[in-house]
């Protein structure tokens, strides 16, 4: 998720426009743009971070 930055952020939210426009509009309910990331520990369970609306 770190690797998401400011940039970037911006860049899925132009691709998230073009594909709506492209589409005819947003499905209903609308469109957001969400991160999920995975941690792996060394033991245990992976560990799944979900931020949403980011873009």
């Amino acid at each position: 998720m770190a690797a998401v930055t400011p940039d970037k952020a911006d860049r899925l939210r132009r691709l998230a426009e073009r594909w709506i426009q492209t589409h005819g509009g947003a499905p209903p309910g609308g469109v957001r743009i969400d991160l999920v990331g995975v941690l792996l520990p060394r033991r245990g369970a992976p560990l799944v971070e979900h931020a949403r609306g980011v873009a």
